[in-house]
C-alpha cells in the first residue's frame, strides 16, 4: 500500500489540489473569524473577536427562548416600529424578531407587519408547527411529498422540545459554511485521485507488470489501491474538518448544547438536533458522501484506459447527481432520490432544511441519514465490483 500511496503523492493534480486545500483551510476560517462585524450598543460598527465576544457577552442575557423573552421582544417591537426598529432589535434581543416574524407570517412570506396583528408570542411554538404544515400544504408546479411523507414530516415538527434553549449561535452557522467549502473541494481531490488509481501502470508502460498479476495477488494489488484512496481521503477530510472545528470552537466560544431551531436558517427544520450533534452528522455524511464519489469514480476508471476520459466520466457523473433534483420535468421518485445521492452530501445546510422523509423497507429516516445509508450502500457495492470485474487491456 506504500507504493500506492506513493504513486498518488507523486502526481502534480494531487500536489495542486492539496495545496489549494489546505490554503483554504487556513485563509477561510482566518477571513470568517476577522470579517464578523457587528454594532455595539452605541450604534459603532466592531469586528473580528472583538465583535464575537460583544454578540457572545450580550446573549449570554438569555437562557431559554420561552414565551416571557418572545413577548419582551414582540413588545419592544411594537413600541419602536420605525426604520432603526433592526438594528436596535439586534442589539436588545439578537436574533429573535426573524424567528418571530418566520412563525407568524405565512409560508414563504416574510413580513414583519404580521406581528402587529397579534397580541403575545404565547402559541410561538405552535405557529411553528404550523408553518410547517403550511408549506407541506402550498400549490406546488411538480410534486413535492407523498401523502404518507406529510404526516412524518408534522410528526418530527411536534417533537421539538420546548421551550428550547437559546443563545450565541453565529459561530456554528459560519462553521457550517467553512465546512460544506472543504467537503466540495476534498470531493474533487477524490475525483481527481480515482480517476488515475488503475490507469496509472498502463500511462506509464507499466501495464504489461498489471496484467501480469493472477488471482489473491490481483486481488491484492486491487484492494491496496481502494485502501490507499480511502485512508488519504479519510485522514486529509478528519484532519481539516476538526481542525476548521477547534478554531471556531476557540474563537466563536461555541456552545454545544443549543438546538439549531434557534437560527432563523433552521427555525422549520424538522431536524431536532443540537448544533453540534448537526456537526457531526456533518462530518459523518460529509466523510461517506467523498468515500462514495472516489468509490464511483474508481469503477468508472477500472473500465477505462485513459485517466482524462475517466476524469470527464467522472465529472459528468457527479454533476449529474447535484442537477438531477433541480430538473422539474423528471419523476417525483427519481427527483427525490437523486437527492440524497453522494455529490449532494456536501450541501448539508440545504439538507439540514429539508423536510423530507426517505423509506427504507418501512424504515423511516430523514434525509441526512438517507444520504449516509445511501453511501454506505454505494459504498460496499462499489468495493465488490472492484474486486470482481475484470479491467480492459
Amino acid at each position: 500500500m506504500k507504493y500506492e500511496i506513493k504513486k498518488i503523492f507523486s502526481s502534480s493534480s494531487f500536489f495542486v489540489v492539496m495545496v489549494l486545500i489546505f490554503i483554504l483551510s487556513i485563509v477561510s476560517p482566518v477571513l470568517t473569524i476577522k470579517n464578523y462585524e457587528t454594532l455595539d450598543k452605541n450604534g459603532n460598527l466592531i469586528h473580528g473577536t472583538e465583535a464575537i465576544k460583544y454578540e457572545k457577552q450580550n446573549m449570554s442575557r438569555f437562557e431559554v427562548l420561552d414565551s416571557n423573552l418572545l413577548n419582551s421582544a414582540l413588545n419592544y417591537f411594537k413600541k419602536n416600529d420605525n426604520e432603526d426598529v433592526y438594528s436596535n432589535m439586534e442589539d436588545k434581543y439578537p436574533g429573535i424578531l426573524s424567528l418571530l416574524i418566520m412563525a407568524y407570517s405565512p409560508p414563504k412570506i416574510f413580513d414583519k407587519d404580521n406581528l402587529k396583528k397579534i397580541t403575545n408570542a404565547d402559541d410561538f411554538y405552535d405557529k411553528r408547527v404550523e408553518v410547517v404544515e403550511g408549506h407541506l400544504n402550498l400549490y406546488y408546479s411538480v410534486k413535492m411529498f407523498d401523502d404518507w411523507e406529510k404526516k412524518d414530516i408534522l410528526k418530527y415538527a411536534k417533537a421539538l422540545k420546548t421551550p428550547i434553549k437559546y443563545g450565541f449561535h453565529e459561530g456554528w452557522i459560519r462553521l457550517f459554511e467553512n465546512i460544506r467549502a472543504i467537503t466540495i473541494v476534498v470531493m474533487i481531490l477524490a475525483i481527481l485521485m480515482s480517476s488515475q488509481i488503475f490507469t496509472y501502470e498502463s500511462e506509464t508502460g507499466m501495464s504489461e507488470v498489471l496484467q501480469s498479476f493472477k488471482g489473491k495477488v490481483l486481488k491484492k494489488v486491487v484492494n491496496n489501491k481502494i485502501k490507499s484512496v480511502y485512508l488519504i481521503l479519510f485522514i486529509v477530510y478528519t484532519i481539516l474538518v476538526w481542525g476548521i472545528f477547534i478554531a471556531f470552537n476557540k474563537y466563536f466560544y461555541l456552545d454545544y448544547e443549543l438546538p439549531i431551531q434557534i437560527s432563523s436558517a433552521y427555525l422549520l427544520s424538522i431536524h431536532n438536533y443540537s448544533f453540534f450533534e448537526s456537526f457531526v452528522y456533518q462530518y459523518i455524511s460529509g466523510l461517506t458522501s467523498i468515500l462514495s464519489i472516489s468509490t464511483i469514480s474508481m469503477i468508472v476508471n477500472r473500465h477505462c484506459k485513459k485517466s482524462i476520459t475517466s476524469l470527464v466520466y467522472n465529472v459528468l457523473i457527479t454533476a449529474t447527481q447535484v442537477l438531477a433534483p433541480m430538473i422539474d420535468k423528471l419523476p417525483f421518485f427519481i427527483r427525490k432520490f437523486a437527492g440524497i445521492l453522494p455529490a449532494n452530501g456536501a450541501l448539508f445546510n440545504f439538507n439540514l432544511i429539508s423536510q423530507q422523509v426517505y423509506n427504507w423497507f418501512g424504515i423511516h429516516t430523514l434525509k441526512i441519514f438517507s444520504i449516509c445509508i445511501l453511501n454506505v450502500v454505494i459504498i460496499c457495492t462499489g468495493l465488490l465490483i472492484l474486486n470482481f470485474t475484470k479491467r480492459k487491456a
